[in-house]
Parts: structure tokens; C-alpha cells; sequence
């Protein structure tokens, strides 16, 4: 790809087509390059921060009464950058470069879009029976809840709608990843179909018959009726109150109106995405313990405090977390727990703090 440069010696920070060897940048990927360089070539994230700081020093290039200075200021700062050794030293001298030149514009405050962000909740509480307001545990993990909130300020920095679906930044793959789901055949597994069709519309596990306008639904794409691919035991409660003697295989099938997805066919289903969380944060989508053969449910799986639950389930650091979305944008983190009885414990809050206007 042919180089462009701001002036002799200084790349310009674009992104290009991709170049066979990774993604582009500001600089010819498929050349010899420097450590900051290889990262920023092989990262979509980068070298999306890479396009933005481009186009901010194009801005101040254009605007700037010091042309000279500005350009020293950039060499200096290519130095900083430059001695980086990890994403998140380099992530946070692209953001700060980007807020510094969007800052060096005139009327910069009245141009520059604010951008959302999280926080996390130091002493968070929820509501359990008559224990009334109950601190949450910390997670077996100490580094999942500080991790996912870096997740969560990725994209919220960004304005990213996260009503709909909660992404995971390319650079948090590593340590966190989104659960894999298998759709299952209602004909092939009737009894489990019908079992949670009627606790989750009926509130009774009595199979409810006919069943085939729920079978409709599922065809159409209004509802989800999966199970999750993970290789999962633990103590479950059979209704005996009481564990079994050793641990034994279970599955998590997520069933209901498939209220996160933005091309539902019912339209008073379909999710519009906005930033912070969904308008309604109502638990039509929800998770179920079912026996390793598919064939009895066994419960809904949920918050043993207070019966929350939530639609999004992912890995982070190899374990298994629901994630519940308010309506606020606020979200609870809660950690799979697979001790007597098997459930959900919040482990984590994180308050959404949406930009001034």
C-alpha cells in the first residue's frame, strides 16, 4: 500500500485495506515493524483509535495557528506511544492524544461528542426477602470484575448501543468470550419443550398441550429454544431439597421471546438498540437446569437471593457468568454457582453513567 505521511518521518494514522499479514493501520503492515506497530496492525480496536486520532490531527492540522509545535507534539507523542508494551498502555495514549487534539480545536467543547462510560459499584446490594438490602459476595475470581468493566468502557466510550446485545472488544477475547449455542429441535425433545413452555408461561412444569403454536414462534424466529455447549456439574436440586451424593452433568437451555434480537419478526418484540440498557429490563428470555440427556427440566436457573436472572451468557477467565441488564444501563454480573443448589450469585455491579448533554 502506498505511505502517507503528515510530514517527513511522521506516518499518518489511517486505516486502509487490510493487508494480508493483519489489519491496517497507519503504516505498511506487510513491512518490518516495530512491537507497538505489530499490535496495532493485528487489533481491529487499534486500528480503529489509529482512523480516529487521523482524522483529529488532520483537524488540528488544518486549524492549527502553530503548525510546527503541533507536529513536535506529535513526534513526542509517537515516542510515548512507541515505548508502550501491552494494548491498554497503548489504547489509553490513543485516547488521550485524541481528547488532546479534539481539546486544541476552536469550539471544541461545543463540537466534541461526550461519551459514555461505567463505573464500577464498590458496595453493591440486593434486595433478598425479608433480609432486606444483602452486600454481594465477591467472586472466586478477584480479576473478573475489574476485567469485564474494561469490556464494558470499551464500548460505552464509544457510544455503542448496548441495549440489544453486550459485544466483547477484540482485545478482551483472550480473557473472555461469549457462550455457544445449539438449537434444539422441539419435535426431537417434545417433553422438554412442553415442560418449559408451561413453567415459563403456565408457572407449573405440568406439561400444557397443544403446543404447536409455540412451535410456530420458535420456527418463525420470535422465540429461542438452545442449549449451551458447555460441559457443565454440579449439585443440582431435584425438588427433594437435597444434593446428591456426587456431582452430576447438567445443561443450560435458554428458552423465550428472543427479546435481544434486532430483527425479530414480532415487532413488539424486537429490540431497538439504544446506549445504556433496554426499555423494559423484564425477564421474558430465561435460563433452565435440564438433565444431561435433554429430557427433564429441572428449574429455572436464577439468583438464589432474590430470583433475578439474566439473557446474556458468557465466559470470562474459563467460568461461567449471566449477565443482567436494567433498564437503567446499570448491569449485574452474576457467577454460576454449582455448589447445592445450582443458581446464579451476583458478584459484580457496574453503574452506567451516560454522557452529559
Amino acid at each position: 500500500m502506498n505511505a502517507r505521511f503528515l510530514l517527513a518521518g511522521l506516518p499518518l494514522l489511517w486505516v486502509t485495506s487490510a493487508p494480508s499479514v493483519g489489519l491496517a493501520a497507519s503504516f505498511d503492515c506487510s513491512k518490518l515493524l516495530t512491537s507497538v506497530e505489530s499490535k496495532i496492525c493485528s487489533n481491529l480496536d487499534l486500528s480503529k483509535l489509529d482512523d480516529e486520532l487521523a482524522q483529529a490531527y488532520s483537524s488540528a492540522k488544518v486549524r492549527s495557528r502553530a503548525p510546527a509545535q503541533l507536529a513536535q507534539d506529535q513526534r513526542r507523542w509517537l515516542a510515548k506511544r512507541d515505548a508502550c508494551e501491552d494494548f491498554f498502555c497503548i489504547w489509553n495514549a490513543y485516547r488521550a492524544r485524541i481528547a488532546q487534539l479534539r481539546a486544541s480545536l476552536p469550539d471544541a467543547g461545543a463540537s466534541t461528542v461526550r461519551s459514555d462510560d461505567y463505573v464500577l459499584d464498590p458496595e453493591p446490594t440486593e434486595p433478598s426477602g425479608n433480609k432486606g438490602e444483602m452486600p454481594f459476595d465477591p467472586p472466586d475470581d478477584s480479576k473478573v470484575c475489574p476485567l469485564y468493566l474494561e469490556n464494558l468502557r470499551f464500548f460505552a466510550r464509544h457510544n455503542t448501543p448496548m441495549s440489544c446485545e453486550r459485544p466483547i472488544a477484540t482485545h478482551m477475547r483472550s480473557a473472555m468470550a461469549e457462550v455457544e449455542w445449539e438449537n434444539l429441535d422441539p419435535l426431537t425433545h417434545p417433553e422438554l419443550f412442553r415442560s418449559i413452555v408451561a413453567l415459563a408461561s403456565y408457572g407449573q412444569v405440568k406439561p400444557q398441550s397443544p403446543f404447536d403454536g409455540w412451535v410456530q414462534r420458535l420456527k418463525k424466529g420470535e422465540i429461542v429454544f438452545r442449549r449451551a455447549k458447555l460441559s457443565l456439574q454440579g449439585y443440582v436440586d431435584h425438588g427433594k431439597h437435597e444434593p446428591k451424593s456426587v456431582p452430576e452433568a447438567f445443561n443450560i437451555v435458554q428458552y423465550g421471546t428472543d427479546v435481544t434480537n434486532t430483527q425479530n419478526p414480532d415487532e413488539l418484540s424486537r429490540c431497538k438498540p439504544r446506549r445504556g440498557g433496554p426499555p423494559d429490563s423484564g425477564q421474558s428470555l430465561k435460563f433452565y437446569l435440564v438433565s444431561d440427556d435433554l429430557k427433564q427440566l429441572y428449574g429455572r436457573l436464577f439468583n438464589l437471593n432474590n430470583g433475578n436472572s439474566g439473557h446474556y451468557f458468557r465466559l470470562i477467565r474459563g467460568r461461567p457468568y449471566v449477565e443482567q441488564v436494567l433498564s437503567n444501563g446499570n448491569s449485574v454480573l452474576m457467577q454460576l454457582e454449582t455448589a447445592f443448589p445450582v443458581g446464579l450469585r451476583s458478584v459484580c455491579m457496574y453503574l452506567f453513567q451516560p454522557a452529559s448533554e
